[in-house]
């Protein structure tokens, strides 16, 4: 419990820290300051857009980074037994799967696509062929080389 609670401390002071540094521009850039010429004031506005942007950004991997650990801590919990989820468990694996990308930009949702550790195995059932989900710790493909695609 201490250990989690420091780590979303950390991300908390990371925020924290960001916020505080690109504080600077302020409200003032974006309605304009008197006696100012056009040319300072479309810096002021550009500065001022560009921490906002940078803000929202690391807010979004902030809130990624404590998604993914729960989503991390769920697949060791089950990679630690046999590595196949039970049906009851895969709702919230997926919850938590679809959370950290929704937080994410194309580019890197590709990069979590192959690294996750959530893969689709097809198996023999009693009703023919089914799906099954897998998960591991070592991030490699399984037999079938499916990774968790969607």
């Amino acid at each position: 419990k201490e250990q989690t609670a420091a780590f979303f401390n950390t991300l908390h002071g990371i925020f924290c820290s960001v916020s505080v540094y690109l504080r600077g521009a302020g409200d003032r850039a974006l309605l304009g300051c008197e006696g100012s010429n056009d040319d300072d004031l479309d810096d002021l506005r550009r500065a001022a857009l560009k921490a906002l942007l940078i803000k929202v950004h690391v807010a979004r991997l902030v809130l990624a980074i404590g998604a993914s650990l729960k989503f991390h801590v769920r697949v060791a919990e089950h990679s630690l037994a046999d590595g196949y989820l039970e049906s009851s468990r895969v709702p919230l694996l997926l919850f938590d799967y679809y959370r950290v990308k929704g937080l994410l930009l194309k580019e890197e949702q590709l990069l979590i696509d192959e690294v996750c550790g959530l893969q689709l195995e097809d198996a023999e059932g009693e009703d023919g062929t089914s799906t099954k989900f897998f998960v591991c710790l070592n991030y490699k493909p399984n037999r079938s080389g499916n990774f968790m695609r969607g």
